[in-house]
């Protein structure tokens, strides 16, 4: 029988988790506030995508908020509900893979455009990211099969290939984004800023997500029977959908660096992630980067 964890990896992880996973999603839901007021033109799709992975991320902070209430208030005291959690803090887990996914198609997406439709490369993104997605299915469907945390064990094997896949497409996306804007700078100063505040930007969108997995895995390995790699999870899942909301807005502090360029008959930028056009977010100077 698995040994019970402390308090200190029991609850006070699982709340930390929460705690953390609930600021990230308030600051979610100022920045939604703000793409909606400043992109009204944006592709309805777009708009789509935000509003859905806003709903996820609520339903997903509802479930673990009352979790958090099912632990601490209406079982004070009691350690043994611990060994035995609620089936819905299981499809908490559900939820996370499907965020971690529609999020890593997305950049995906921005690899496939900007790598000249480079189908390979994206091909292996998106299967390595379905992947996490199936496996992190898997572990939900075994979680409810064996809800005691002494019964982990049985299905545990699966829980580190989905941290180590969901790790590596992050890192694989970073890296593509980064590469594909550096070998497309021109010799335009200008130039070269916006797109180097681009690949800093791509960099931040893979290393978070990729070091929360990467510390998940770590956690599932360590105290697989402690909530730890809940709490991670709770984390992880807020900063995916973080990074596509300030990836969207960040647009309007990047379009504030083309109004000098505006002005060189070589230079032009116009920077948008989507239109009812369906217009892309374009830098052009000697050649042609796409970047969504």
């Amino acid at each position: 029988m698995a040994t019970k964890a402390p308090p200190d990896a029991s609850y006070g992880a699982y709340f930390v988790g929460v705690t953390l996973s609930l600021a990230i999603y308030g600051i979610v839901a100022i920045q939604v506030v703000q793409y909606y007021k400043n992109f009204p033109r944006d592709h309805w799709f777009l708009k789509f995508l935000v509003a859905f992975m806003l709903t996820v991320e609520t339903v997903n902070s509802g479930i673990q908020t009352y979790t958090l209430f099912y632990f601490t208030i209406r079982h004070r005291g009691n350690m043994d509900v611990l060994q035995n959690p609620p089936w819905n803090l299981n499809a908490v887990v559900a939820l996370n893979t499907l965020s971690g996914t529609i999020i890593q198609c997305f950049f995906a997406r921005r690899v496939y455009i900007l790598s000249a439709h480079n189908w390979i490369l994206t091909s292996v993104i998106v299967a390595s990211s379905m992947s996490q997605l199936a496996l992190g299915w898997a572990i939900t469907i075994q979680a409810i099969r064996f809800p005691r945390m002494e019964d982990i064990g049985k299905y545990l094997f699966l829980n580190i290939p989905a941290f180590t896949m969901t790790a590596v497409t992050d890192i694989i996306n970073a890296i593509s984004l980064v590469y594909y804007l550096q070998i497309r700078k021109s010799g335009h100063s200008t130039t070269n800023t916006i797109v180097n505040k681009l690949i800093f930007m791509s960099i931040n969108n893979g290393l978070l997500p990729s070091l929360l997995a990467f510390g998940a895995l770590v956690a599932v390995v360590t105290g697989p029977t402690t909530m730890v790699p809940y709490a991670m999870c709770f984390i992880l899942t807020k900063t995916y959908t973080a990074t596509l909301i300030v990836s969207l807005n960040a647009r309007s502090s990047i379009n504030r660096g083309r109004t000098d360029m505006s002005s060189h008959g070589r230079d032009h930028i116009k920077l948008q992630e989507g239109t009812s056009r369906g217009a892309v977010v374009t830098i052009t100077t000697e050649v042609d980067v796409v970047v969504s």
